[in-house]
């Protein structure tokens, strides 16, 4: 487990590299061991050598051991692609995380899912809407995906909660820190009623501004459809959005109030 960790946490090599180069080998063991790499029969990058040589150096027995130690202590466990454990729908689309960390309890792969996204700045009317659609959709046994941010993402969220229900946050941060701190008590809640805080940057990771538009493509990834609601023209919504028909999820648009026949 040691080494997993060691392995997936390692810089400069890509989580699809990553994903080859373990899958080559019998276990991320014999990648911190060992010293002679052509004996592994591995085509390796000289950057991909010297990275794993770097992490040997850096990190000894000890050091991974407190690792994780600390992650036993923050209750986070991490998920490696490649076994059973993994989300099956994450495996699917394009660059999956190589190493997924989760705080919490992932449901069950066959309860349908569905992502709620939007504008952090929307209307209440918006809010309003995005909590009763999540609300319907709870009722209806369906997971809710979304990112726990202002707006329409953490109305979402709570609709879900509300109903019952479960729901999955996706942060573009470690799963160890609540963003925003303004949500500290959802994101208590969905943990306390049995949902997920999930990232695929390690514990201890700012939110950086960059990390948020890879993280929307596992908010799309894990959901069978996505709604977006009141989204801006350049917003991360429409990332999602797009990288959602790009997995070739059904997406479903919420621009204003709905007609009343």
């Amino acid at each position: 487990m040691k080494y997993e960790y060691w392995f997936g946490t390692l810089p400069g090599i890509s989580p699809a590299r990553k994903f080859a180069i373990r899958s080559a080998v019998s276990s991320a063991a014999v990648l911190y061991k060992t010293k002679e790499f052509h004996t592994l029969g591995i085509c390796l990058k000289e950057k991909e050598i010297l990275a794993i040589r770097d992490g040997q150096k850096r990190c000894d027995k000890e050091i991974l051991n407190q690792n994780l130690e600390e992650l036993h202590r923050k209750q986070i466990y991490f998920l490696r692609r490649g076994t059973k454990e993994y989300p099956k729908r994450l495996s699917s689309i394009s660059a999956p995380p190589y190493l997924l960390y989760v705080k919490g309890k992932l449901p069950e792969e066959e309860m349908p899912a569905a992502a709620v996204v939007g504008a952090r700045s929307c209307t209440a009317y918006g809010r309003q809407s995005a909590e009763n659609f999540a609300v319907s959709l709870s009722r209806h046994g369906v997971l809710l995906v979304s990112g726990m941010a202002l707006g329409i993402d953490g109305a979402a969220q709570r609709g879900a909660l509300k109903a019952g229900g479960k729901t999955i946050a996706v942060l573009g941060c470690g799963v160890d820190l609540c963003y925003p701190r303004e949500h500290i008590g959802l994101y208590q809640d969905i943990l306390d009623t049995g949902g997920a805080i999930i990232s695929e940057y390690p514990p201890g990771t700012p939110p950086l501004p960059q990390n948020f538009p890879a993280r929307n493509r596992i908010i799309s990834g894990l959901s069978d459809v996505v709604l977006v609601m009141e989204a801006r023209q350049k917003s991360g919504s429409l990332i999602t959005a797009d990288m959602a028909l790009e997995q070739g999820k059904d997406v479903y648009a919420f621009r204003d109030r709905l007609a009343v026949a």
